[in-house]
Parts: C-alpha cells; structure tokens; sequence
C-alpha cells in the first residue's frame, strides 16, 4: 500500500559546521484530518547541536514524557481551485530507544519513532510513523543520520554507524541521500 510520502532534504553548506547545518523536510499524507487528504510539513533541525526540534519544538532530549504532548504544524489542503495552508494543533506518540553504543569510538545510535495521532479535534490513524536514527557523539553532540517513514531501514542503519565513526574521526560524509547510500564503500 502506497502512503504518497514526500521527503525533500536540505543540502548542507560547505561553509558552516557540519554539525549545525542539519535540516530535514518531511510532508506526510493525511487522509483523515480534518480538510480530507492533507499534507502536515514537519520540519527536523538539529539545535545548539545538540537537541532535536520538530517544527521548533523539542523532541530529543527533553522529551517530559507528557501522555499527550502537542505542537503545531503546517497543514496544506488541496481544494478544487487552490491549495490553502494553516497551522494545526499536533498530538503525536514518542518512543525512544538506545539501539547501539561502540565503546572505542564513543558514539551511540538512538532509534526514534514519531507518530501522530491526533490532527486538530481529530483523531488519525493512518499517517505514517517517522523512524529517526540519531547519532550522538561522545561531546553529546547530535547528528540526524536517518529520517524516513520506511519499515525497512535495515541496510540503512550500518551505514549510519559507519559515517558516525567518520565524523568522529573527522572526515566529512556525504549528505544523506539514496545517490550516496550507493557510491559509500
């Protein structure tokens, strides 16, 4: 079953710290909001390097763990003559995971999965849930090494591993994209 998921992605600047200049656009799909088949624009940056935002609220380290955590997000309706766009109350499930430490090159790789629920009033249930793996290095610096709705990261995630003991090391990696998951040996 197709979702009819977008994913744009922000090209780095060569002039700016590698570390700050993380951003990531997702547009998600939402048949069951209130205005039918929307699209919710969440925006992932990466914060004093070392908080995850969504759409300039905090997901990531400070998440309170609230029952019901709400933030706002741009909701595009596509009408028979025009596209409107409106900010909408979000509520949305978290759940955090540590997946991975490597002790010698002190980074840690955290599994994050996003879901919203609730779209204004109403309650929604088949927006896709947003997988994130972070990358945290030993300075507690955070990198946002995946960002997708798709089940099967697996392939995925040991690159990620891979490019996190780059950085430590110094060297910068290419911009994460499908053309560069390729050519990476």
């Amino acid at each position: 079953m197709k979702s009819g998921n977008t994913i744009t992605r922000t090209k780095p600047r060569l002039d700016d710290d590698l570390l700050g200049d993380q951003g990531e656009c997702l547009v998600l799909r939402c048949k069951q909001c209130p205005k039918k088949d929307s699209r919710i624009r969440l925006d992932f940056t990466v914060d004093e390097k070392k908080k995850i935002l969504v759409n300039g609220f905090e997901l990531y380290p400070s998440h309170d763990g609230d029952l019901d955590p709400l933030m706002t997000a741009i909701v595009e309706n596509k009408g028979v003559n025009a596209t409107e766009t409106h900010e909408e109350a979000i509520n949305y499930k978290l759940s955090i995971a540590d997946v991975e430490k490597d002790e010698t090159e002190k980074i840690e790789l955290i599994d994050i999965h996003y879901n919203i629920h609730k779209v204004g009033r109403v309650t929604v249930k088949e927006v896709p849930t947003v997988h994130m793996r972070l990358i945290k290095l030993s300075t507690e610096e955070l990198l946002i090494g995946i960002l997708s709705t798709k089940e099967k990261l697996a392939i995925f995630y040991s690159r990620a591993t891979k490019w996190g003991k780059k950085i430590v090391r110094g060297r910068r990696v290419p911009h994460w994209n499908k053309e560069a998951f390729g050519n990476e040996k």
